[in-house]
């Protein structure tokens, strides 16, 4: 299951991104990291990681998810890529009216939702009010 909740992110060696539209931004010089270009996902966002890190301890945020397979879903997402090369994004079907766009990354990676989806903190309330001894993410 996708971490949804705002702030939620992943690092990784490698990840598959998916994105209704990517938005490049600059590069930009990253303590520990290096040089990374910036992006921002909008519109219906994912991130799965596909390669760990080694070791596996963060490098940007100590929150980060580091597990094989972990993903964050939102509406929309930051993205950092440890290289001052864009990425090469192409375009598949989404939906039978939309379109998407994904990439695929081999380098240090990092997402973070920086919008949820709309009203999602009613749904996790309402789990919560129908459970009030269950997890906050059991949904």
């Amino acid at each position: 299951m996708p971490h949804i909740t705002i702030g939620s992110s992943i690092e990784c060696l490698g990840a598959e991104i998916h994105s209704r539209k990517f938005v490049p931004k600059i590069v930009v010089n990253i303590p520990n990291v290096g040089r990374c270009y910036k992006y921002s996902g909008d519109r219906n966002s994912d991130a799965v990681i596909t390669k760990e890190l080694h070791p596996k301890v963060p490098k940007y945020s100590t929150n980060s998810a580091l597990s094989l397979s972990e993903s964050i879903a939102g509406e929309g997402i930051f993205i950092l890529v440890n290289s001052v090369k864009q990425l090469l994004i192409k375009v598949s079907p989404y939906t039978h009216r939309h379109k998407a766009q994904y990439c695929s990354t081999n380098v240090f990676t990092y997402a973070e939702i920086t919008k949820p989806f709309p009203n999602i903190g009613e749904i996790i309330n309402s789990k919560l009010l129908q459970n009030p001894n269950s997890g906050l993410l059991d949904i």
